[in-house]
C-alpha cells in the first residue's frame, strides 16, 4: 500500500458478528475488466499471435484452411475466458483487507487480552490511500483440430492495478478483518498479453470510479500482519501474485 500519510483510524466496540457470510457477491477483478475485454480480439497484439500461429500451423499437417479466421476467433476467445476465471479475484477482501492488514496501527489488535476475540471492533480509516497490486496469471492452450492435438505457447497477462479510497471503515474479530466498506474508490488499470518469447504488448487499460457502497463481509477472516511478517516483504504495500494453471484445452 503505498499512501502520503498514515491514515488515521477511530475505534468503536460493536457486537459479535453471527453471519459473516452476507449476501450480495463482492466485485472482482474480473467484473472491472470483463466489458473491455469482450471487444479486444482483434487489438494489435492478438493479430500478432495469430501470424506467429499461421507459422507454427505450416508445421502440422493439416489443410491450411481449417486455420481460418472463425478458428482464430475461437482460440482467442477460449482463452479471455480462460483468463476471466483466472482473475476472479475479490477486491474488498483479496486486495483492500490484504492491504490494510499490513497496517503497523493494527497490529494491537492482534492482542486477545486487550481486544476479545468475542467482540467486534470497528476501525474508521480518515484518509485517501492508493494501494497497487499485481497480477500475472498464465496458462498453455491446447487445442485438438481434426483429431490433432496442438499445444500453443504460453500465454501470460501482467495485470496493474493502482486503488485510490477515499476513506474506509473495517470492522475486527480475533485479530482478523472480517469485513469492510469504502467512502468512494476509483481503479486505474491495464492488462498486458506475452505470447511465447516474443510477443508482448497492451490489451486492455481501463480507469472508472467503483462501486463500493456497502459492508463487504468475510466467512475468513484476513489476518492482521504482524511486525515480523511485514518486515518480510521489502514493498509491503505491493501485492505481487503469480497465478498458474498449467494446460488448458479447448
Amino acid at each position: 500500500m503505498d499512501t502520503t500519510q498514515q491514515p488515521t483510524a477511530k475505534t468503536s466496540t460493536m457486537q459479535p458478528i453471527t453471519d459473516h457470510d452476507q449476501a450480495s457477491a463482492h466485485p472482482t477483478i474480473a467484473d472491472f475488466f470483463r466489458s473491455t475485454l469482450s471487444t479486444v480480439t482483434n487489438n494489435e497484439t492478438f493479430k500478432q499471435i495469430k501470424t506467429s500461429l499461421q507459422q507454427d500451423a505450416k508445421t502440422v499437417k493439416i489443410l491450411p484452411d481449417t486455420f481460418n479466421d472463425e478458428f482464430y476467433e475461437t482460440v482467442f476467445l477460449f482463452v479471455l475466458k480462460k483468463l476471466d476465471e483466472l482473475i476472479a479475484i475479490d477486491i474488498p477482501k483479496d486486495i483492500l483487507a490484504e492491504a490494510w492488514s499490513k497496517y503497523k496501527d493494527l497490529q494491537e489488535y492482534i492482542d486477545p487480552e486487550k481486544y476479545p476475540p468475542e467482540k467486534l471492533f470497528k476501525v474508521v480509516l480518515m484518509l485517501e490511500q492508493t494501494i497497487k497490486a499485481e497480477y500475472e496469471p498464465s496458462f498453455k492452450p491446447v487445442v485438438d483440430v481434426l483429431g490433432k492435438t496442438i499445444e500453443l505457447e504460453e500465454f501470460r497477462f501482467p495485470i496493474n492495478l493502482e486503488i485510490v479510497v477515499k476513506a474506509g471503515e473495517i470492522g475486527i474479530q480475533g485479530g482478523e478483518i472480517v469485513n469492510l466498506s469504502v467512502g468512494s474508490c476509483s481503479i486505474t488499470g491495464d492488462i498486458n498479453c506475452k505470447y511465447g518469447e516474443g510477443i508482448e504488448g497492451l490489451l486492455v487499460q481501463k480507469e472508472e470510479p467503483l462501486e463500493l457502497n456497502q459492508v463487504y463481509s468475510f466467512k475468513d477472516g484476513v489476518p492482521i500482519k504482524t511486525l515480523k511478517d511485514i518486515t518480510k516483504s521489502l514493498q509491503f504495500w505491493k501485492q505481487k501474485t503469480e497465478i498458474k494453471s498449467g494446460e488448458s484445452r479447448a
